[in-house]
């Protein structure tokens, strides 16, 4: 792009912001300012910057063309990035900028939940994606047991309300260019985190001889504060609008008690707030050999042992096991995530090489490779310009080696349709296909981590963004075949051209929702427009297993759930 062009686009940009046009509303996050507009800017600049300069020609190509999606160009930094709240009990704030404020660990509730959200505020700045604050209620739990029984205080109820209070409502703010930061938590009820149980407790830095651990504490303490924080995020601002953020996730173990009087009232409340994301630790079911025989690949997974950074990004440490140069794995539960995600368009493969499943994955076995070194040459720049980060890499292995290259899938239930199989995901043979699919994709995905020693996973990405514009491409694409669009389609133009002379004529591709708002689904999951809940389980069941990096259902129940 050449100076005077780009000096156009930026102008086109404010001046279509300053009238309210599509680019001051492309995220319902984003608070129309001065700093929004900033951001978006920003953001131009940055994108370009990534297309021109750090990925390769044919890799842009790919994401002009629709063939994959890239996410989050805007920011030259990781993905998304989980820590646990431990950090903030031992480390306080710091960073490894001598000029930063920093400061040391915390030793009130109040000042650990304020030193919690400063440090959610200062690591969006330096990731395009979500912040996950991992056992967040656990730790501020010990904080409320320390000032009761070693400093005396009398900490009532209303105050470690008020402390949450104030954390909640300084994460809103949209002090992340016009925008709040993307928040995860999770917690815990009737007790602490399992991967702290026997995580001794040091406030203030101070290491005390034969410490208490947060399995030591009373559950009544825990209920006590995942109480309040439940009730605050129940109550939204001063306007009654319900807070946006964090996300909240549950673990569910073989040990919750379903009678609890936390997790009821927590059912009753999540109405007012927009519901929250269960994970799915039980055991015993994963035991029975009727589900073993109904559901392939199903894996128990171990609360320990797993990370969630937003509402659907997960890690799995076990993984980060067979990346050298990690450490212990027990020493690497805070501080993973992911490099950077691109969603390849299953949809596009199933079109082009309908009915032909080894071609289609000859085809996807391409577009990994490119994503391959793609997310390389990502991973490449930000080891080589780590003051960029200097929060980030405080906190975090400063080899990246706990963080993962991830690739996800969109258009599955579509690509199905393509392909010839009616009802695409919904139906025993499109489960089949899917099955193949995701199980060759993790087969490569393998291949990748153990040539290169970098941890990969597959996520069924949030496709916000990209439903749409992979759809609109593929719409576009088959204008192109039929000649009606002069806009033309470099990419893969041999197979292109082969598969389309075994054709009679050039078919429609199928999209969902309509053609002149389409989208395509994440990954292998049921598509929007599925109303029978039993239906949605039984699917997802069959699909989500393979999803290593993550991926949600979500049921929208049209009622108040009734504990």
């Amino acid at each position: 792009m050449r100076s005077d062009e780009l000096e156009a686009k930026l102008f086109s940009i404010i001046e279509e912001y300053l009238k309210k046009d599509d680019v001051s509303r492309h995220n319902a996050n984003l608070i129309y300012s001065l700093p929004s507009l900033a951001g978006i800017l920003s953001g131009f600049v940055q994108r370009e910057f990534y297309l021109k300069r750090v990925i390769s020609e044919e890799e842009r190509m790919l994401h002009e063309e629709g063939w994959w999606y890239h996410h989050q160009m805007s920011q030259l930094s990781p993905y998304c990035a989980g820590f646990s709240a431990l950090d903030i009990m031992k480390h306080g704030l710091q960073s490894l900028n001598n000029f930063s404020v920093k400061s040391r660990p915390p030793r009130h509730l109040r000042t650990f939940l304020d030193q919690a959200a400063n440090f959610i505020l200062k690591i969006s700045q330096e990731v395009s994606g979500a912040v996950a604050l991992n056992d967040l209620t656990t730790v501020a739990a010990a904080y409320v047991w320390y000032e009761r029984e070693k400093l005396g205080k009398d900490l009532k109820y209303e105050d470690v309300k008020n402390a949450f209070q104030s954390f909640v409502y300084n994460v809103n703010l949209d002090f992340r260019s016009g925008n709040s930061p993307f928040t995860n938590v999770t917690v815990t009820i009737g007790g602490p985190a399992p991967a702290l149980l026997e995580e001794p407790i040091i406030i203030g830095g101070s290491f005390e001889p034969n410490p208490k651990t947060f399995g030591d504490l009373p559950k009544e303490l825990y209920d006590e504060v995942n109480m309040a924080f439940f009730e605050v995020m129940s109550e939204g601002d001063a306007e009654g609008k319900p807070w946006t953020f964090p996300l909240i996730t549950l673990y569910v173990t073989d040990d919750l008690n379903w009678e609890s009087e936390v997790l009821d009232r927590l059912l009753d409340l999540i109405d007012s707030f927009g519901g929250i994301y269960f994970e799915n630790y039980l055991k015993r079911p994963f035991s029975d050999e009727k589900w073993k025989k109904k559901v392939n690949n199903l894996e128990m997974r171990d609360p320990r042992l797993q990370r969630s950074f937003c509402c659907r990004f997960q890690v799995d440490l076990k993984e980060l096991m067979k990346v050298p140069h990690t450490g212990s794995i027990f020493g690497n539960v805070s501080g993973v995530g992911s490099i950077g995600v691109i969603t390849l368009n299953f949809n596009r493969l199933a079109y082009l090489h309908r009915g032909d499943l080894s071609s289609l994955l000859d085809h996807l076995d391409l577009l990994l490779d490119m994503a391959r070194d793609a997310l390389n040459r990502k991973r490449k720049f930000i080891l080589e310009h780590k003051e960029l980060y200097p929060t980030f890499f405080y906190y975090v292995d400063k080899s990246l080696n706990t963080y993962f290259n991830t690739v996800s899938l969109g258009g599955g239930h579509e690509g199905l349709i393509n392909f010839g199989i009616k009802e695409g995901v919904m139906c025993e043979e499109g489960l089949e296909i899917a099955r193949r699919v995701a199980s060759h994709i993790l087969e490569r995905l393998r291949e990748f981590q153990e040539t290169d020693g970098i941890a990969w996973n597959l996520e069924y990405a949030p496709m916000e963004t990209a439903a749409g514009y992979l759809a609109r491409k593929d719409l576009e694409f088959v204008r192109w075949l039929r000649g009606e669009k002069h806009h033309e389609f470099k990419m893969f133009r041999n197979i292109v051209s082969r598969k389309i002379n075994e054709w009679n004529s050039i078919p429609d591709i199928y999209v969902s929702a309509s053609e002149n708002r389409p989208i395509l689904t994440s990954g292998f999951q049921p598509p929007f427009s599925e109303r029978d809940i039993s239906r949605l389980v039984y699917v997802s069941a069959h699909t989500q297993n393979y999803a290593t990096g993550g991926s949600v259902l979500h049921l929208f129940l049209g009622e108040k759930m009734d504990p």
